[in-house]
Formats: structure tokens, sequence, C-alpha cells
């Protein structure tokens, strides 16, 4: 009997968990530009122009602190005035203290795949890569190492953003550009 209410336990906080609105630093994705600015104060720079996405307005800005660890620079996406994704660079050894804030707020990963990366000096590092999915139209990517072993990247993101995303390199690729 106990362990059947422990069970259900888990399984009704891993579906509170899917349910949950995506969100940054308590700014809801569909959020405007400026309501995002007001709400992340002291920002020490925040800069922005337009993308060759159609309708897609890029910021970029620095001088916060995500899960407690300091960042290395982060840009916001917004499509049609609404926050659509959010990357996030920081130190690698603060990785492990993001990722448990992320499973602590959206419940259990969806996936973890691990893999060996190597550097030009042959040395091997165990990557990292985890993937949420707090409800059905959004997604987050944690990778311990991205670019090199000294940084990691955080992905919030729109599935749609992503759709964008996905065919702007497409069209990219179908004109010869990369």
């Amino acid at each position: 009997m106990r362990s059947m209410l422990i069970s259900m336990t888990l399984a009704m906080a891993c579906l509170a968990a899917y349910g949950q609105p995506l969100e940054f630093k308590g700014v809801p994705f569909g959020a405007t530009e400026e309501q995002m600015r007001q709400s992340i104060p002291n920002l020490w720079m925040w800069e922005c122009s337009d993308d060759t996405v159609p309708a897609r307005r890029i910021c970029r800005f620095a001088g916060f602190t995500y899960a407690n660890v300091e960042t290395l620079g982060s840009t916001a996406y917004f499509d049609d005035n609404k926050l659509s994704m959010v990357g996030v660079t920081i130190p690698s050894a603060g990785f492990d203290d993001v990722v448990l804030a992320l499973s602590d707020k959206y419940g259990k990963p969806r996936s973890v795949k691990r893999s060996k990366i190597q550097n030009r000096m042959g040395a091997s590092f165990d990557q990292l890569e985890t993937e949420w999915a707090p409800n059905k139209e959004t997604i987050i990517l944690a990778r311990r190492y991205v670019g090199t072993v000294e940084s990691s990247s955080i992905l919030l993101a729109t599935k749609r953003a992503l759709a964008v995303d996905a065919a702007q390199a497409q069209r990219k690729r179908s004109k010869g550009d990369i």
C-alpha cells in the first residue's frame, strides 16, 4: 500500500510539472520585449536588432544569474513581439546546479544523452545533453559543453520558434549559403 501511494505521488508530481508553462526568470513565454526588459532589472547590457527571419527581433543581454550561476551571455528571441526562445551560456562548472534547478522546477527530464567528446589535445570529456518538455508547446535543452569545455548552454524555446529556425536553415542550405 505504501509503495503504491509513493508511486501515485511521484506520478502526480510528474503530471503537474508537464503542464507547467515555460518562463524565464519569471517572464512567461509570449511576453513582449518591453515586459521582459522591465521584469529583469539591473542588466548591464540589453541590445536588440531585427533578424533575417521576418517578424523576429533578437536581444542580447547580460548581467544576471540563472539558478544562482553567473551567466556568460544570453539571447532572447521575439517572434511577432512575443518571447519565443532564450539561449543562456554559463560556465560549465555551474551546469549541474542549473540542471538540478530545472529538474526541481520542471520535473524529471524527458531524455538524457551521454557521450564522450574530445578536445584538440586529445583529452576526453563526458558530454551530457538533457531535455525537458514542460508542456506540449515548449522544450528546454541543456548541453554541458558547447564550443569549449569551459561553457555550457541552456535553450528554452517554443517548438514553433525551433521550427522557424529549422526552416531558415533549410532555405540557406538550398541557396548554397552553408
